[in-house]
């Protein structure tokens, strides 16, 4: 049955396509696309560094409560084109100098080129690899790609390679979700100051989603682990799980729920979660490097089949950063030593300074200009923007490859 609400939405996004597409040309130098709620935290420093250096900015979002909404000043340059046609008619009319996205996969599903000159660039959402953590060919049709480091440069070129593909332009960016995170530290840690009073461990649970993540492997036995070994325990789930598979995250609150000791954190950016915990137990999530890396605490990560959404990745011959990073940023445990977690959760923690200083050196050697992400991300887009043409803009990529 169709709800009156969803032909209401169905229509506003037309209606939003159809203005987008009236506006000229002109004022539709920089396009940015946000698919969901999860692009905020790498979209939105690049778009805050750009307003506060005058540039107007179109927003094209699919989720209505987008938080990039905020940031955009003026409502005639947020335009709502949802999930659907509307959508897919969009990007392929699309006319501007260029539109960024923290959306792989262009021309490969859904979301195409455009049959107009646009240069298209991609906005990195994970610091992991380019090639076993995404779908092959997820950045064969991008212009140019903002990276977090130095593997995800090597990785692509190596790709380029052996595909034949033409040279993109591969931008030393760094990572504004780390640059984020490690801002509010101090913020944090002034606002919600950690009680020394309190020695017990708090351990933050925080898999990715699917097949491969603990909770549908070994959710309930790890929990209950942590809790018999009188750790406070946080549950943070991927959103992808919430959406995709709540029954799992509420079988585990139904079970561990009334343990004083138990929480689940749902919050997306789980910032606080971060903060208040010593240690993350974790797999194959992408969010595992962002704590090290911004809170400079250990990561314990349980060796469970890896996320491969690449079959092909072993033809590149470059082991993914993901598995390599994971002795840099703590240990690792199999599912049948789990009876041994307390003991290494509670080492891993007490090495201290010897463990922040392994952390930082991982991550001077991954991460491009630390601190400095979105300033020089918007640089970079500022110049494509103000080429008058694809051709000089091309030229322009080909010149700094």
């Amino acid at each position: 049955m169709v709800m009156i609400s969803d032909v209401k939405a169905v229509f506003t996004n037309w209606r939003e396509s159809f203005f987008f597409k009236s506006l000229p040309i002109s004022q539709k130098g920089i396009v940015f696309y946000s698919e969901a709620k999860a692009s905020s935290p790498h979209l939105g420093p690049l778009i805050r560094e750009l307003v506060s250096r005058g540039r107007s900015i179109q927003l094209l979002v699919s989720d209505p409560e987008d938080p990039l909404i905020e940031l955009v000043d003026v409502k005639a340059n947020i335009h709502r084109i949802g999930t659907g046609l509307a959508r897919t008619w969009t990007f392929s009319n699309l006319e501007s100098a260029m539109l960024v996205t923290t959306t792989p996969d262009l021309q490969k599903v859904q979301l195409k080129r455009s049959k107009f000159d646009v240069f298209y660039v991609y906005a990195h959402h994970s610091m992991n690899s380019t090639h076993m953590a995404y779908r092959q060919g997820a950045f064969d049709y991008f212009d140019a790609i903002l990276c977090t480091g130095p593997q995800q440069i090597h990785e692509i070129r190596t790709n380029e390679e052996l595909q034949g593909l033409p040279r993109k332009t591969l931008v030393e960016q760094g990572y504004c979700r780390l640059d984020s995170l490690r801002n509010n530290v101090s913020k944090l840690s002034l606002q919600f100051p950690k009680d020394f009073k309190d020695s017990q461990i708090t351990v933050l649970v925080a898999p990715t989603w699917g097949d491969s993540s603990i909770l549908s492997i070994c959710g309930n036995k790890v929990i209950e682990l942590l809790l018999a070994g009188n750790f406070n325990v946080i549950l943070r789930p991927h959103s992808e799980t919430l959406r995709k598979s709540p029954q799992i995250v509420r079988s585990l609150s139904e079970q561990f729920g009334r343990h004083k000791k138990f929480t689940v954190d749902t919050n997306p950016n789980s910032e606080l979660s971060m903060h208040n915990s010593d240690i993350m137990i974790s797999d194959w999530s992408g969010v595992a490097t962002e704590y090290a890396y911004s809170f400079e605490k250990p990561v314990l990560f349980i060796d469970l089949p890896r996320k491969v959404n690449n079959p092909g990745y072993e033809n590149l011959g470059i082991e993914p950063s993901e598995v390599s990073v994971r002795t840099e940023i703590g240990e690792i445990i199999g599912v049948k030593d789990l009876s041994r977690i307390s003991e290494i959760i509670s080492r891993l923690v007490s090495q201290g300074s010897n463990q922040i200083a392994q952390i930082r050196c991982s991550r001077a050697k991954r991460v491009f200009n630390i601190d400095t992400s979105a300033e020089v991300g918007a640089t970079y887009i500022e110049n494509i923007a103000d080429m008058s043409g694809y051709k000089e803009r091309a030229e322009y990529q080909q010149s700094g490859s």
